[in-house]
């Protein structure tokens, strides 16, 4: 079913904050007629990229903050996927007298808090398995030092997990690397490990827990306790 217009006029810039308020559905978000740009994920601005084939994966908990505009004769449409059913929810068409053209996009004002970098070269790692009985479920961490997680997935099922107080750099498996924004909110493959960074601000506990896509079980959790 296409979703009802919604009319703007040509050259109307448009800004959307999506949010998956699902408990434990993820998708596949798609941008068709348009040039989208990602400027911020989970709440903190990140650089500014247009996301590959126009998509991006969409779990439980992750917001984006999308940045486009609709010159005429376009038609853009944003839509969901799960692999079973594909739903349109926006159509923007351009309706009455242009505005005049905009400059281009540009990325937010990065968050004042967070380091442009993290010396992981003195981080303190830890690794913290998902799907093992026996795996610590509690990890001290010091503040404003450099940490780096091993997250690991044993589950046997896709996994959402959300970091809740803390946001993430996810590093890159290959180099020194890392992607271009913060996260709290990942997506894991069955079997993956992916490897994250932060720097700890606030003392406390934090806790992640990882929930099983499309399942109604309840999460597993670990505490990261920051002294």
């Amino acid at each position: 079913k296409a979703a009802d217009p919604i009319k703007v006029q040509p050259n109307t810039r448009v800004r959307l904050r999506m949010a998956n308020a699902t408990a434990s559905r993820g998708f596949l978000m798609k941008f068709d007629g348009m040039v989208a740009f990602i400027v911020a994920i989970d709440s903190t601005p990140s650089e500014i990229f247009r996301p590959r084939q126009d998509a991006f994966p969409f779990g439980p908990g992750a917001r984006y903050d999308v940045i486009f505009d609709v010159p005429a004769g376009t038609r853009p449409t944003i839509s969901v996927d799960d692999g079973q059913f594909k739903q349109e929810l926006m159509q923007f068409v351009p309706d009455g007298e242009p505005r005049p053209a905009l400059p281009a996009v540009v990325a937010l004002p990065p968050h004042p808090a967070l380091p442009p970098e993290i010396e992981l070269a003195r981080a303190q790692r830890f690794e913290c398995v998902f799907g093992a009985p026996n795996a610590l479920r509690s990890f001290d961490l010091k503040r404003d030092t450099p940490t780096s997680l091993a997250l690991i997935n044993k589950s046997g099922a896709v996994l959402s997990v959300y970091l809740g107080g803390q946001v993430v750099r996810v590093l890159h498996p290959a180099d020194d690397g890392w992607e271009p924004y913060w996260r709290d909110s990942l997506i894991m493959a069955i079997g993956q490990t992916v490897h994250v960074a932060l720097k700890p601000l606030v003392a406390g506990k934090f806790f992640m827990d990882a929930l099983k896509l499309n399942s109604f079980t309840a999460p597993e959790r670990i505490a990261l306790n920051v002294v």
